[in-house]
């Protein structure tokens, strides 16, 4: 399918004020990005320093299996 989405990512959803989501929007306007791509960036940015231990690697692994099926 063409607009499938990768395996390995997830939905992530939340509410913000009208007014946030506009200076959310002119800030990726103004960078030259989506917002989704704006949020993904600052996401990885605040997460860089977070080591993941090995059995969530395991969980993710046998997630991504199941979805193969």
């Amino acid at each position: 399918m063409p607009n499938k989405r990768q395996a390995d990512k997830k939905m992530l959803r939340f509410w913000i004020t009208a007014e946030l989501y506009e200076k959310f929007r002119l800030r990726a306007d103004d960078l030259n990005v989506t917002m989704s791509e704006l949020l993904t960036l600052y996401v990885i940015q605040q997460t860089k320093s977070i080591d993941l231990p090995p059995e969530v690697y395991e969980r993710i692994a046998q997630e991504l299996k199941q979805k193969g099926n």
